[in-house]
């Protein structure tokens, strides 16, 4: 009983698809803040992102290592999450310290494990997010709230144009 109970809480039991998203991009702002590489390399990354590590001979958790330490008193703020079968966006505002706030599409892919980062993405330029969110014909979620790196805030994204 306990095992269906930690089975279900990290499969995502009775949330959406698009929940389920936001809650691993959750998850990997979180570990980002607290520098925790091996929770990123365990269970955040995909298994295509780790292959592209051990092709060059570099242990994901050196990797992370390395990129960790140039992130400083980061957040991150969840917008838009747009579903298409196996593959996910997440449209993202992150800041860190001593770096320009970026926003930028996190895309994922749903594993066998769950849904895992797939890649960061390009920065996105001015009314490209809007662009993607109103030619998909996909599952979206509204703009939210996210507090899991700083207390930010952002506004509900408007419905796009049909």
């Amino acid at each position: 009983m306990a095992l269906a109970i930690v089975a279900c809480a990290l499969g995502g039991c009775g949330q959406s698809t698009s929940q389920q998203v936001q809650a691993k991009v959750q998850q990997f702002a979180t570990a980002v803040k607290e520098h925790d590489g091996a929770t990123l390399c365990d269970q955040i990354l995909a298994p295509s992102l780790l292959t592209h590590f051990t092709a060059i001979g570099l242990p994901c958790t050196q990797a992370m290592k390395v990129f960790l330490a140039s992130v400083h008193d980061p957040s991150l703020a969840v917008g838009r999450v747009v579903v298409t079968g196996q593959k996910a966006e997440a449209i993202t505002l992150s800041t860190a310290k001593g770096q320009l706030g970026s926003l930028t599409a996190i895309e994922l892919v749903n594993t066998s494990n769950g849904w895992r980062v797939d890649g960061l993405g390009s920065p996105l330029l001015p009314g490209q997010a809007k662009k993607a969110a109103s030619q998909a014909k996909t599952t979206t979620t509204p703009a939210t709230t996210s507090t899991a790196l700083a207390k930010t805030t952002t506004a509900p994204a408007k419905k796009p144009k049909k």
